[in-house]
């Protein structure tokens, strides 16, 4: 072989190996991405799954109180043993940004009472209903109907929840929609 057919070899070698690391590259991008939106639908899940779980278990205080304390479209406050230590907690669920937070305050003293510091942790983060102008908790009474006042806190026995949730790096392309609900089952009406 001369001089020129090997640096031409070696050209044609660099082109190809150079064209099938850019393929790889592609493809571990690409994966990377997929992936990435599958651990966001499970995480957001998984987040819509507690939150069911608890407002199903909504049950009366320690003291006696309505399991309802407050509610309204971006946040819901209710009494659960969310973690089946035998006291019902008072528990938050709420929006804060992009972010939905459960807030847990513990009882304390006898007769119990709810003024303890709130431990707050991320269920799940980046939920564009704010962003949205989306309301993430609809109220039903047992009749069926919208429950639209706040302060009626001894009508909700059914919620819904619409979870919009974005899975990848563009905010408006990538969100999933996940909806859910919970009918609150200890409730003495």
């Amino acid at each position: 072989m001369s001089f020129i057919e090997v640096i031409v070899w070696i050209g044609v070698v660099t082109i190809l190996m150079s064209s099938m690391t850019i393929a790889i590259i592609d493809v571990y991008r690409s994966n990377s991405y997929t992936l990435q939106r599958v651990v966001g639908v499970i995480s957001a899940r998984r987040g819509l799954d507690k939150m069911s779980v608890l407002i199903r278990q909504a049950t009366y205080s320690e003291s006696g109180a309505y399991p309802i304390v407050a509610f309204d479209d971006n946040s819901l406050s209710f009494f659960v043993d969310q973690d089946k230590d035998g006291a019902a907690e008072l528990v938050r669920l709420f929006l804060d940004g992009s972010d939905l937070k459960m807030g847990v305050i513990e009882p304390s003293g006898i007769p119990a009472e709810y003024n303890g510091a709130e431990n707050v942790s991320v269920v799940v983060n980046n939920i564009r209903n704010i962003a949205l102008s989306r309301n993430l908790f609809t109220y039903y009474n047992s009749d069926g109907s919208e429950v639209l006042d706040q302060y009626a806190v001894l009508e909700p026995t059914f919620v819904d929840i619409d979870l919009v949730a974005n899975t990848g790096r563009n905010p408006t392309v990538n969100d999933y929609e996940l909806k859910g609900s919970a009918f609150m089952r200890n409730l003495k009406n």
